[in-house]
């Protein structure tokens, strides 16, 4: 079996690395922090290893002693051929190219600056981007275009939640036991009671105020700070 007709990864690459290294598959596990599953579904060309973070990859790259977009198979002759019919403006090694520029930058690139400097049209900047991001997808990470910029990023990002867990304000003695009960109900999709009207709107009020509940209307929900702070 082909590795790379199946896998997002240059198995054969990280396989012979690994051996080089002298670690066996559960040590590079535990200093990548990866489960062994995970790196096994790697090491094995599985098309779905799961969800793996750009920094996890990082780690892997550097505890074989490989730059990270060499993790990245080159397209198989197959797939270079169905990508070259579906887009004749696109070259066969556009998706491959762009996906190693854009792996280790930490801030976004320009498309016009990625253009320019490939020496390609937007438009073919644009499909080679669109092919990028199909093949990325299998290993967690997706190509992200906003603004005019592009970068890879994982699939599920919590950078904003935790920026909004790092701005709430909690109660100096913590949450009273009735707020507590408030919340635990907002998060499993109860009616938010109280023993009276207004302690409920106060209650609803105060928990809003710290972050915890968000307000729509009438409708109150647990926010995506307190979300991620308790999953």
């Amino acid at each position: 079996m082909n590795d790379r007709a199946t896998s997002l990864f240059d198995v054969a690459k990280i396989r012979t690395a690994l051996q080089q290294s002298g670690l066996a598959t559960s040590d590079l596990a535990f200093r990548v922090d990866i489960a062994v599953r995970s790196l096994q579904r790697i090491l094995n060309g599985d098309p779905d290893p799961g969800e793996i973070r750009v920094a996890t990859l990082d780690r892997l790259a550097k505890h074989l002693g490989l730059p990270l977009r060499s993790l990245i198979a080159a397209p198989a002759s197959s797939t270079i051929a169905a990508d070259a019919d579906a887009d004749p403006g696109s070259g066969p090694d556009d998706a491959a190219t762009v996906t190693a520029l854009l792996y280790d930058r930490e801030t976004p690139t320009l498309n016009e600056d990625l253009a320019e400097a490939l020496g390609w049209s937007l438009d073919r900047l644009r499909g080679a981007l669109t092919v990028a991001d199909e093949r990325l997808r299998p290993a967690g990470l997706r190509i992200v275009r906003e603004h005019g910029e592009s970068r890879v990023r994982p699939l599920h990002d919590h950078a904003h939640q935790r920026q909004s867990l790092g701005q709430v304000r909690a109660h100096r003695g913590g949450l009273k036991t009735f707020e507590y009960q408030a919340a635990f109900q907002a998060q499993t999709g109860q009616v938010i009671t109280a023993t009276n009207e207004i302690r409920r709107r106060l209650t609803i009020g105060g928990l809003a105020n710290v972050g915890v509940l968000t307000l729509t209307g009438e409708q109150s929900a647990l926010s995506a700070a307190a979300e991620f702070a308790h999953p």
